[in-house]
């Protein structure tokens, strides 16, 4: 998939529209996000209902910026809304998250929540600026929140501005239940 068009749809060449089709099978995927800034205005997006496997790569993370505005901001992403589903594998590289304001459940993550058995979600050369959780919306992950096990893994990844006052994790929270296994890898 290619996503030129930056406003927010159900088109495979805008960002929602790509995601939603990629997510559909279990791929692999490739999505190529253009230089822009992607404005959710329908509310967060939410992947991960089937094992999945899907690549995310934008021009780089001061020019390929993914946030959200309008009556719907909220979160920018929810992979694997379930926190059940295994072998959800999502991967992003040279994107920015930007203003995600959570404020539509209280399971934490600003920009994204992400997670499940045997998950794999990975950032390289990314920028999590100005995120955060609405009173009442979340209490973990200001930018961004790994629960229910598997693979967390940050590389080169900056986090500037994100809030949680109301719990922890200000920029990243990462939380394994009790007989499930991952592992979180961070390296600058």
């Amino acid at each position: 998939f290619v996503v030129t068009n930056t406003t927010d749809g159900n088109a495979t060449n805008q960002l929602r529209g790509a995601l939603l089709a990629a997510a559909a099978s279990a791929g692999p995927h490739n999505i190529s996000l253009s230089a822009g800034t992607f404005t959710l205005t329908n509310g967060q997006i939410i992947i991960g209902a089937i094992a999945t496997n899907i690549k995310i790569t934008g021009v780089s993370a001061t020019q390929t910026i993914i946030t959200t505005q309008g009556a719907n901001a909220d979160r920018l992403l929810l992979i694997n809304e379930t926190g059940t589903v295994a072998n959800v594998v999502v991967e992003f590289s040279n994107i920015q998250f930007r203003g995600g304001r959570l404020k539509s459940d209280p399971f934490g993550g600003g920009a994204i929540l992400c997670g499940g058995p045997n998950n794999q979600t990975r950032f390289s050369d990314c920028i999590f600026h100005d995120n955060s959780i609405a009173a009442g919306g979340g209490t973990t992950g200001g930018a961004l929140n790994q629960s229910g096990g598997g693979l967390l893994e940050v590389q080169r990844c900056t986090f500037t501005a994100n809030q949680c006052s109301t719990g922890d994790g200000g920029a990243l929270y990462y939380f394994l239940d009790n007989n499930v296994s991952g592992s979180l890898v961070i390296n600058r």
